[in-house]
Order: C-alpha cells, then sequence, then structure tokens
C-alpha cells in the first residue's frame, strides 16, 4: 500500500477516534498532492483538513495544499448546512401535505459521524409511496425544485444552488435480489417525533439498508473508502441490537459479505490486526476499494453489467425493462400491464428529453464492457461474500 494511502488512512483513524493518542507525524517527503488527490476522490477531504489542523506547522503541507483543503472545507461545511436544512424543510411540508416520507442513506449516516460535514453526500434521498406522486410532485414545484430526470426507481430534482434530491418509489430496484425483503418496508417503519406521516427506520433496519446499498454499490463499479468509513461508524454506536441485525444479513445472505468489510473497516481505522488467513483477502478487497473513488468505476461498471447479461441481453434490456421494473416509473401499469409497449414509448420519449447523459452512458457500457474481466470481477465478488 502507497505511504500516501496509509497516511490518508491513518488521518481518518485519528479523526474518528480522536480520544486515543496523537496523530502520527507524516513523512518529510509525502507527496500531500496526491493524498489530497486521492482524499478528493473518495469525498473525505474534510477528514485531512482536520487532521491537518492538529499538526505542528513544520508537519503541514504547504500554503497551496492547505489553501486546497480550506476551500474544499468551506464549500463542503456550505453543502452540508444546506442539505441538513433543506431535507427538514422537506420532511416538513411532506408532513404538512400528508405525504408518507422516509429520509435514508446519507441523510441519516451523517448524523452518526463526530461532524456532519465528515460524511459528504451527492444527493437527499427520501422514499414515497407512489400512489402520491402527484402531490409529491407538487410539493416539489411549490419548494422551488426542477424535475430534471424522471427514473424507473426514483425522480431526481434540483434546486440551486447545492440541492439535489432523489426521491424513491422503492428502497431497491424492481430486479434486485433484496426487492421482496423491501416490499413491507412500510408496515416496518414508525413515525417520527411529533409526526404522522413522516416515517423512520429503527437504527438496525437503517443499517441493514445501508450494507444493502453497499453491496449493491460494491458489484455495480464499486464503493469507495467513505463506504468503509460508514461500516466503522455503525458498527462503533451504541443501542444497537447486534443479534437482530446478524439473523437480518443472515437472511439476505449479506452476512459474510459484513464480516469480510467489518474486518477490513477495523485494520484501516480500529485497533485489530487482521489474522494471516484473512489478509489475502483482505489486501484484495483494499486494493479494489482504493482504486475505486466514491462510487467505483464506469470500467467496472460495464464490464460486470456485459458480463451478467451479454451485450445483446443488456442492450434489449436496457432500451425495453420488463414489466416489473416499469411498474416502478408507471404505477397504471399494475392496472393495465397490456399497455407495457405504451410505457415503453413514452419512457423512451421522456429519456431523449431528460436523460442523454444516461442513454449515452448506457450506450458506453455495452461498446466498452470487458466481458471476461467482469467475470473475474463476479469471482471476486463471491469471494467477499456475495
Amino acid at each position: 500500500m502507497k505511504r500516501e494511502v496509509q497516511y490518508l488512512l491513518e488521518i481518518i483513524k485519528y479523526i474518528l477516534n480522536k480520544t486515543k493518542g496523537e496523530l502520527m507525524v507524516p513523512a518529510k517527503d509525502m507527496d500531500w498532492g496526491q493524498l489530497i488527490q486521492l482524499a478528493k476522490a473518495h469525498s473525505i477531504l474534510n477528514f485531512v483538513y482536520y487532521g491537518v489542523d492538529c499538526m505542528s506547522l513544520e508537519h503541514r503541507p504547504d500554503d497551496v495544499q492547505c489553501r486546497v483543503m480550506e476551500q474544499g472545507l468551506i464549500s463542503s461545511v456550505v453543502r452540508d448546512y444546506h442539505q441538513l436544512e433543506g431535507a427538514k424543510e422537506l420532511l416538513d411540508a411532506f408532513e404538512e401535505a400528508e405525504v408518507y416520507a422516509l429520509a435514508v442513506k446519507g441523510i441519516c449516516t451523517k448524523y452518526h459521524y463526530p461532524a456532519t460535514d465528515l460524511r459528504t453526500m451527492g444527493d437527499i434521498d427520501i422514499l414515497y409511496q407512489p400512489q402520491q406522486d402527484v402531490t409529491v410532485k407538487k410539493v416539489m414545484k411549490q419548494l422551488g425544485y426542477e424535475e430534471c430526470v424522471e427514473g424507473r426507481q426514483h425522480d431526481s430534482y434540483f434546486r440551486k444552488p447545492y440541492l439535489a434530491v432523489e426521491m424513491h418509489r422503492d428502497l431497491v430496484e424492481a430486479d434486485s435480489r433484496y426487492n421482496s425483503y423491501y416490499e413491507t418496508i412500510w408496515e416496518r417503519l414508525t413515525p417520527k417525533a411529533n409526526c404522522q406521516y413522516v416515517q423512520e427506520m429503527s437504527l438496525e433496519d437503517e443499517y441493514i439498508y445501508t450494507l444493502v446499498h453497499l453491496a449493491r454499490h460494491f458489484q455495480d463499479g464499486g464503493i469507495g473508502i467513505r463506504f468503509v468509513i460508514d461500516v466503522y461508524v455503525y458498527n462503533h454506536l451504541k443501542d444497537v441490537d447486534w443479534q437482530y441485525v446478524e439473523v437480518e444479513l443472515k437472511k439476505l445472505q449479506l452476512w459474510e459479505f459484513y464480516e469480510n468489510l467489518s474486518k477490513l473497516a477495523e485494520w484501516w481505522f480500529g485497533e485489530k490486526i487482521p489474522s494471516q488467513a484473512d489478509k489475502e483477502l483482505l489486501d484484495k478487497l483494499a486494493t479494489y476499494i482504493i482504486a475505486n473513488g466514491t462510487f467505483g468505476t464506469q470500467k467496472n461498471a460495464a464490464a460486470v453489467s456485459v458480463a451478467k447479461t451479454g451485450r445483446v441481453r443488456f442492450l434489449w434490456k436496457a432500451i425495453f425493462p420488463d414489466l416489473k421494473n416499469m411498474r416502478s416509473m408507471f404505477v397504471w401499469l399494475n392496472k393495465w400491464p397490456i399497455l407495457l409497449p405504451y410505457a415503453w414509448v413514452l419512457r423512451g420519449v421522456r429519456s431523449v428529453k431528460s436523460r442523454r447523459s444516461n442513454i449515452k452512458s448506457q450506450i458506453e457500457k455495452y461498446k466498452n464492457g470487458d466481458e471476461e474481466y467482469g467475470k473475474e470481477l463476479q469471482r471476486f465478488f463471491e469471494t467477499c461474500g456475495l
């Protein structure tokens, strides 16, 4: 593992466990530019800023690099503030409009970090019930959001200058292996304090969904260091019913994957050195994650997609999703499934208008996917427990 990577992990470890010891002094010839670029690629630059802030002046990077980190910190702190306030505004509006809503992913996870700005995120993710689609669109418009993309699983909205929101009709894709587990999710939620319509998961279910979401990214392009930090942070929370978590993860066939990620998280940020039996896999896992950036690489995503279905079938599924997938986007297909061909045409028209970059991405996957490399990745995923 390169020196800059190791020191980045040391900084993260120090910030996550600030009460334990002091931050290791960096090497005199540390390539701070490389370390900062790596942190930016994994959306964890704030960790580096706070780590450097704890150093004596003689050990810090030069003024140029310090300004880069300071500018990044200011930008992300402002974004974090707007996202927290924006999420509250959205949920308050949904409560008033009697829309059942559930905040998920980063907007929940960031509250478990030592500081919310340490857990960056791109979008505010909210689940709602598809039959309330008209009301949701009305609320979003009233709050000044523009609908950018209407997708199968979620619709994307944006409000200048900072707020991107994904309104999800389902927690997982219609063809996901975890779909049946989340079909009854609304029955397992409870209203938030002083609310009737805005819901919340238990801490255990929140973490389980985090791992389900993580597993999906892991197999579709890859995950970055930030997701491993999530695992470490959740694993060190108090008042978690770990027996329940274990039972549910075994139902989902995610227990082995969870154990491997937890071992990596403890190796990087905790005090546990892996056994010799684990080290070979964890080294491979670490290499894969560090090379990925925040959400993996297009090369990985393309290879896995083509390896799963073959090029022709992949393209066919991309153009003509099955009824199960299309129902997520067009609720009326539940009543009139015979109109599936019409739904394909309608989706195509909408895609040309609002999803051109997504279409380009799908074509690139079709053209550039390395099937043999994809099969190699699939074997690696199986070794990791997926």
